[in-house]
């Protein structure tokens, strides 16, 4: 039976850091649905997002970039302080998370999960992860070793790993949540399947979303400039190149800013 009234979003990430975020947020979710999965297979995959986890998180600049988006949110949300519609006990809340992550990134001391870029059994995994078909088991005779132990014994040691990860995925959540739900939805109309709208250059969009029913077969083509936005509606097409709706579409829209 199709569910009539489910609902797909698609979102369009405008800058860097909301583009590491939300594609750390893909990765966490992947570990979070594989890792306790008894079978090889889910190992594998839950250790495969530990690495991609890894390969994302690899630049200097990562800290910065989290701490002062985390910074932007403190400074927006103490604003409302004053505000007499706010609920001042989970405003506090919010806040004080935002202070605690923010210190406690910013006082890391070098690069986040610095002990499993030096772990020589991952490093072989992430050399071989490369290589058309990953690390098969010929080719690291100790990763097919490490498949066969009990799966309780792989679902432990993944466990100890991730903790190195426990202040970043804390982070990256809180700040997709906070975009997420300060942005107001509304219903658009896109006339033969093409919408656009003016921008504010001083408010910075941070993500675009666009919501339509699962079950229409189309999805959208979001462009983002400076000072306009577009989206184009195309025709799900697994064998020819997509071409744009011809008709009439109504969608819902939230622009995400800070």
């Amino acid at each position: 039976m199709v569910d009539t009234d489910a609902k797909i979003t698609f979102e369009q990430p405008i800058n860097e850091h909301m583009r590491l975020c939300l594609r750390l947020e893909h990765l966490f979710r992947q570990l979070d649905d594989n890792i306790t999965v008894e079978t090889e297979w889910g190992s594998r995959v839950a250790l495969s997002a530990i690495l991609e986890i890894l390969n994302v998180i690899d630049r200097p600049d990562l800290k910065t970039k989290l701490t002062k988006a985390l910074s932007q949110h403190t400074a927006k949300l103490s604003q409302l302080e004053k505000s007499p519609q706010v609920n001042k006990e989970k405003l506090r809340e919010v806040l004080n998370e935002l202070d605690r992550l923010t210190d406690t990134l910013f006082n890391l001391p070098g690069k986040i999960g610095q002990s499993l870029r030096e772990n020589d059994f991952l490093n072989a995994i992430r050399q071989y992860s490369y290589n058309p078909g990953g690390a098969c088991n010929f080719c690291l005779p100790a990763y097919q070793l490490w498949l066969r132990q009990p799966s309780a014994h792989r679902i432990q040691t993944m466990h100890a790993w991730i903790k190195h990860f426990v202040n970043l995925r804390e982070a990256v959540f809180l700040l997709l949540n906070l975009i997420r739900n300060g942005a107001t939805s509304s219903q658009q109309l896109a006339r033969e399947g093409f919408y656009q709208q003016a921008l504010d250059p001083n408010d910075p969009c941070e993500i675009v979303r666009v919501t339509l029913p699962a079950n229409v077969g189309i999805y959208p083509e979001i462009s983002v400039g400076r000072h306009r936005m577009s989206v184009r509606f195309l025709l799900e097409n697994l064998h020819d190149r997509a071409k744009q709706l011809q008709n009439d579409i109504v969608f819902d829209l939230s622009i995400c800013s800070v």
